[in-house]
């Protein structure tokens, strides 16, 4: 890549750009200004949300198998161990300001080592490729972070799409993709019953959606995906906004509050 962009530099002008290139550009970084065809943004999608040439984008459901409960807290985070591989690494969102933990948990639930960040409000994140990726919810944009010099280098604006763009969330890397969570709550619900959650699939290259998933009824509703061997996983905080939390058959001993029969779960994600 180049024309490197500081962190500095874009969050002061991130803003400005989104307005200037409008809601459907891409704003993946370069420096050649590519043909566009018309009709088209500049990633070359047209207006209906399908990938370019017109043609309608794949769609696929999936289900959820719980494997374990993190310790107690709002599992918010997920990502596995990439250097070592002794299994997922859960990050906890707080919201009483106290510092926040990371649990090394093993593939079987085993609670390895717990870390004490600063981190605040902690969301999803994710490593692939050798650089760090976050989803920079102000800009509506994925970011590319380079680790040595935590420089942001490039970015892909998340979707806008109606039934998809309502909630996005945590992220996960995938040779050269990156998935997204996201749902959709139907009209005049307030509650799990009422939510379908989903995902959402980018190319990095182009920052096309190239795949949408949708969950069946009875699936853990999702706040952050992380993906090893293949094999999708996720983990619901059960702190889902707007949700009651007086649900008894929700609770666990030593949790928070909880609004989702899932909360405070790590599952597999299986594509069908």
């Amino acid at each position: 890549m180049t024309n490197l962009i500081g962190r500095r530099e874009l969050l002061a002008s991130g803003i400005g750009l989104c307005a200037s290139l409008g809601a459907g550009a891409a704003l993946a970084q370069s420096s050649v200004t590519p043909r566009r065809e018309a009709g088209t943004d500049a990633l070359g999608r047209r207006v209906g949300g399908g990938v370019p040439g017109g043609r309608p984008i794949p769609k696929r459901k999936a289900k959820t198998t719980k494997l374990f409960l993190t310790p107690p807290g709002w599992p918010n985070a997920i990502d596995i161990d990439h250097d070592q591989q002794r299994g997922f690494w859960v990050q906890e969102q707080r919201h009483d300001n106290k510092p926040e933990a990371a649990w090394l948990i093993d593939w079987n639930g085993k609670l390895l080592r717990t870390v004490t960040t600063n981190s605040k409000n902690t969301s999803g994140m994710c490593y692939g490729g050798g650089y760090v990726w976050s989803d920079a919810n102000r800009l509506g944009a994925i970011i590319r972070i380079d680790p040595k010099t935590w420089e942001v280098d490039y970015l892909i604006q998340t979707t806008r799409m109606p039934g998809v763009a309502e909630r996005l969330h945590g992220i996960a890397y995938d040779n050269g993709s990156i998935w997204q969570v996201t749902g959709h709550q139907k009209e005049g619900t307030t509650g799990y019953e009422g939510y379908t959650p989903g995902l959402v699939k980018y190319d990095i290259k182009t920052g096309t959606v190239v795949e949408l998933v949708e969950f069946v009824p009875g699936s853990c509703d999702m706040h952050d995906v992380t993906i090893r061997n293949g094999q999708l996983y996720g983990v619901d905080a059960g702190e889902h906004p707007g949700w009651s939390i007086d649900n008894p058959a929700y609770q666990h001993p030593g949790f928070p509050p909880l609004n989702s029969p899932s909360g405070g779960y790590v599952f597999s994600i299986d594509l069908i």
